[in-house]
């Protein structure tokens, strides 16, 4: 008499769950991470566009010199006109560097060992400033300005603003950008879920 039992089909429930452990469920894992991750940088950089301050314009004068041993010489300088609005936005280097791929994008996925992480971000030198704030000191910029007046930093130039101490309120676009993750998290992963579940049961 045999006192066992069998359960038909057991060794393809048993493949399946293999290859949903080697394949499908790390790919699931890289697919919500990744969602998300497109998810933080899109809301940043939206953050990025519609932030609008108050920002200065200046004209470009000459003035001739009228004592020291450079009498007689011109001399270029900027002189303040007043301010404009606009957004954080200046070159646009940071902006485009929180998109997937562009120069100065950070986004680095491991998924090696059973551990499963996505860095994104930017890695253009300011990005942190934007983002978090900061103290400035009174000190000297060398710098031009274009056709409407935009001061633009130029390194070695002869003409440029000194700028007295103050304090830049961050924009915190990443911040922002982290909390919408957040926020789709739930949604993405169920998503995620039901798709692998189809393909697990199909």
């Amino acid at each position: 008499m045999d006192d066992g039992f069998r359960i038909d089909g057991l060794s393809d429930l048993e493949n399946k769950l293999l290859k949903a452990a080697r394949k499908q469920v790390p790919q699931m894992v890289q697919n919500i991470l990744e969602t998300l991750g497109e998810v933080l940088i899109n809301e940043a950089k939206d953050v990025l566009q519609s932030d609008v301050r108050p920002h200065a314009r200046y004209a470009m004068k000459t003035k001739t010199i009228t004592r020291g041993k450079n009498k007689g010489k011109n001399r270029n300088y900027l002189q303040f006109k007043g301010t404009a609005s606009a957004n954080a936005i200046d070159t646009g280097r940071l902006w485009n560097s929180l998109s997937r791929g562009a120069a100065g994008n950070i986004w680095t996925f491991n998924g090696g060992t059973g551990k499963f992480t996505l860095c994104v971000g930017s890695s253009v030198k300011y990005a942190k400033y934007i983002n978090d704030g900061y103290t400035a000191t009174h000190h000297w910029v060398p710098g031009v300005i274009d056709g409407k007046g935009k001061f633009i930093y130029q390194k070695g130039a002869k003409t440029g603003i000194m700028v007295s101490s103050h304090t830049y309120k961050g924009v915190k676009y990443f911040d922002i950008g982290f909390e919408e993750m957040k926020k789709e998290a739930t949604e993405v992963v169920r998503y995620e879920l039901d798709r692998f579940a189809e393909v697990f049961n199909g």
